[in-house]
């Protein structure tokens, strides 16, 4: 699972998932989706639901257009996790 993971996200290290020597396979499901999923519109629009303050600019340049994926899918990791029984599931 983590090479496919780095295989969407080349900046994924080894490191963030191994918890005392063992997989963190809960954090790489959950990166791994939002990965394969890569839709900064709809992943901007699910962190909106529980940070209605988000908005594009934080997360797009507008001089490069590109998104800041790590950016976008942390923070919607962040509230996931403050949000355990949403509609995240």
């Amino acid at each position: 699972l983590f090479q496919q993971l780095r295989n969407l996200s080349p900046k994924a290290l080894q490191e963030d998932y191994m918890v005392d020597g063992t997989w963190d396979l809960e954090a790489l499901k959950v990166d791994f989706e939002l990965v394969s999923r890569m839709n900064p519109e709809e992943l901007l629009r699910e962190l909106q639901r529980f940070s209605p303050g988000a908005v594009k600019e934080d997360y797009f340049d507008e001089a490069t257009l590109e998104w800041d994926m790590e950016g976008l899918q942390e923070d919607l990791q962040l509230s996931r996790a403050q949000h355990p029984q949403s509609v995240f599931g």
